[in-house]
């Protein structure tokens, strides 16, 4: 074998995973009309576990339910009526031995849903998207609020269970336009240099960290 050591157990942190194999961070469509998991959704994730991944993630819990959605079948990390769905599915998962994850999202300029709601979306900085969408620049207070809401998600993720979190920082969504200097024109402290770039995924992760 090429991977000697895909199928053995390994211990990150305080976690132990029974092989190398991780289920990719995957949403699904078969939400409630509010946004949560019903029992399929629930199975889907189940199904996953007792095929033996070490480890199985749910994607797209967004940590802004206003300003975060890319489009609507999406969860809500900030919506405590998500609890019961969300402790439902981490448990399912756990019980065939695999551990409970979730992904953290949030779109950024992206955020369609927001778009269709309020006629605007928050983003780095002020710009009119091709499709016409405006792009109001956020403020520090906005910023600063972004960086809270994932640390309040990913709390609540662990409150219902979860053990591990994926930060969404890929595919061009906010964590990765904040780093991209094709996306990110800002010439304050949240842009500019990599040093700059870099400042509000590294405050999310710090923020998340001191949460949990």
């Amino acid at each position: 074998m090429k991977f000697k050591k895909l199928f053995e157990p390994i211990k990150v942190g305080k976690t132990l995973f029974r092989n190398r194999i991780f289920s990719s961070p995957q949403d699904i469509y078969r939400l409630t009309s509010e946004n949560f998991l019903d029992d399929n959704a629930t199975a889907f994730y189940e199904i996953k576990a007792l095929g033996g991944f070490a480890s199985v993630c749910v994607g797209d819990l967004m940590v802004d339910s206003r300003a975060g959605h890319s489009h609507p079948f999406q969860l809500r990390g900030d919506d405590v009526k998500g609890r019961g769905s969300l402790t439902r599915t981490a448990n399912a998962i756990k019980r065939h031995g695999a551990v409970a994850a979730v992904e953290l999202t949030h779109a950024g300029k992206n955020s369609n849903v927001m778009a269709k709601n309020e006629g605007f979306i928050y983003g780095l900085v002020d710009e009119v998207r091709q499709d016409g969408v405006e792009i109001r620049a956020m403020d520090d207070l906005w910023i600063e609020r972004l960086i809270k809401c994932h640390a309040d998600a990913a709390l609540f993720a662990k409150q219902c269970g979860f053990e591990m979190i994926t930060l969404h920082g890929g595919h061009g969504w906010l964590l990765a336009q904040f780093m991209s200097p094709r996306d990110n024109k800002r010439t304050d402290r949240w842009g500019g240099s990599l040093e700059n770039r870099m400042r509000f995924p590294l405050a999310v992760v710090d923020a998340v960290r001191k949460a949990l």
